[in-house]
């Protein structure tokens, strides 16, 4: 069984935040396992968008998600080392967004699986940091005088290469024709944190957010949400069980994507 109703469903207000329009981009990467020196991940790249039923009258306007799926092949450090477009999809109103995305993470594993090296990754953790900059384990940190992002997990300090890798569709998510880091500075937040196990390394998945800010109440700064908390899911067992798709809040006008890092 799939992670069904273990999130709640970004179609409702989950932080209570009125939608005028539904316009999100996010890229998700679901790590898949190891074959030798190589490690396979699902990574989507999904629009959301407003969907209208034009056969019902009476009918509101709701989300849906449109977009890509790939079959991605990393090396031990992280260099691409192949993109195989498998899939195009569309998550329309009445579909599970869950189910959807896990019937083509089945599909990946069941093609890697012909290989009897194929080592499939072991869920070890996931939490929520809620749209914050610094959570138990991960911070995120910007350089303003080197104009970059990093993430600092447990000590050690990881540039997010990818804002500024032209040739990344990371890029394409938040710039034009160059990088311009004003346009980003504090507008970054960590949300979900996930740890998987391979034979011999661990990789963690940190998603990074960016949307639409509610004021704070001291009227000092921004952020996404009010008294934020970092948080387990309560339905981390079945995560840890199956290793599924899961489903992840979204800010209005949001964008973002996965940052992968390997030890």
């Amino acid at each position: 069984m799939v992670l069904k109703f273990c999130f709640t469903f970004l179609f409702l207000t989950v932080y209570q935040i009125a939608f005028s329009c539904f316009c999100a981009e996010h890229h998700r990467s679901y790590l898949l396992g190891e074959n030798n020196d190589s490690i396979f991940v699902m990574q989507t790249e999904l629009n959301r968008s407003d969907y209208l039923d034009r056969k019902n009258t009476f009918a509101e306007t709701q989300p849906y998600w449109y977009g890509s799926v790939f079959l991605v092949t990393y090396d031990k450090k992280l260099n691409v080392l192949s993109k195989v477009n498998w899939t195009e999809t569309k998550i329309l109103p009445d579909d599970n967004f869950i189910e959807k995305l896990e019937q083509i993470r089945q599909s990946m594993i069941q093609k890697l699986n012909e290989n009897k090296t194929f080592s499939i990754a072991i869920p070890l953790d996931i939490s929520f940091c809620d749209f914050q900059k610094s959570c138990k384990e991960v911070q995120l940190y910007q350089n303003d005088s080197k104009e970059i992002y990093s993430l600092n997990y447990l000590g050690n300090n990881y540039e997010i290469k990818a804002l500024k890798d032209t040739s990344n569709p990371i890029f394409d998510l938040f710039f034009y024709e160059s990088y311009k880091y004003k346009s980003i500075k504090d507008k970054l937040f960590i949300n979900s944190i996930r740890k998987y196990k391979l034979q011999k390394q661990q990789v963690i998945i940190v998603h990074l957010s960016s949307g639409s800010h509610i004021e704070s109440s001291n009227n000092s700064e921004f952020v996404p949400v009010l008294n934020p908390k970092e948080y387990v899911p309560e339905c981390i067992s079945i995560f840890l069980d199956k290793g599924t798709v899961f489903e992840e809040p979204v800010l209005t006008h949001g964008k973002g994507f996965d940052v992968m890092i390997i030890q």
